[in-house]
């Protein structure tokens, strides 16, 4: 099964002056862009000087190709277009969204008082670890930011490898939902139990990924859950087709 039949509904959209500068922060996107694609061999550490590798950036608006479908990664410098895209895709997509402490003072209270439905989910309930505020004065933004926390969808960094880490394992757990729902849904149907796999593969892989950047216990023993439900699904895969081949033996003679 290529990544092309799988169904994709997540995008990242980062909303930051010095970020959707092309000539800026090449290689703090390269490790992002990098890291967050669990079928790049090998990602970037954000401390690395490649200066001949750099990412290629044509404009702000260039959709990078990820998981070998089309994943949107969208960079912004103005709150304005930043946010009438985001309702564009609301409810459309699984939206993880980054901002500077400065622009996230305009827009997130707009998102949050106003748009909600940006990240919410089919039951009108808003996903956690949805918006990440990316900023070096976390008291200062922490103040507006604080009328927010009981949301459970904003978390605030100040570093760039604890962000990475963070973003890289919430986006591990997005893929190992989308693997559940395809397995618990499969009805033993062939096609959704590969899908499955597939994204449980994704998710350990960005787990490993995210462990390697910051240790924590919790990538350790999500890594370890993700074994199980790979050996659970491909059992259940092996059985089917062993049924299958029994039916067509069957049918031949």
């Amino acid at each position: 099964m290529s990544s092309s039949e799988l169904e994709y509904d997540h995008m990242i959209v980062w909303l930051d002056q010095n970020i959707a500068s092309a000539d800026c922060c090449r290689q703090l996107k390269k490790a992002f862009s990098t890291t967050i694609n669990p079928e790049n061999r090998i990602s970037t550490n954000i401390d690395e000087l490649d200066i001949c590798n750099l990412i290629r950036e044509n404009s702000i608006n260039e959709q990078t190709s990820f998981l070998e479908v089309p994943f949107i990664f969208r960079l912004f410098s103005d709150v304005e277009p930043c946010l009438e895209f985001l309702i564009e895709n609301a409810r459309k997509k699984r939206i993880f969204f980054l901002t500077s402490g400065s622009l996230g003072e305009k827009i997130v209270p707009k998102i949050l008082d106003e748009h909600q439905e940006i990240f919410q989910d089919e039951n009108n309930k808003l996903y956690e670890d949805s918006i990440y505020i990316f900023c070096a004065d976390m008291v200062k933004h922490g103040q507006w930011a604080i009328e927010y926390l009981e949301l459970d969808c904003i978390k605030m960094e100040n570093d760039d490898q604890t962000l990475l880490s963070r973003l890289t394992r919430d986006i591990a757990k997005y893929f190992l939902f989308k693997g559940k729902q395809f397995k618990e849904n499969s009805n033993n149907l062939l096609s959704s139990l590969e899908k499955a796999t597939k994204y449980f593969t994704w998710a350990k892989e960005l787990y490993h990924r995210a462990q390697t950047i910051i240790k924590t216990h919790t990538s350790t023993n999500m890594i370890n859950e993700i074994d199980q439900l790979i050996i659970q699904t491909q059992f259940q895969i092996k059985q089917i087709k062993n049924d299958n081949d029994d039916e067509q033996f069957g049918e031949e003679n």
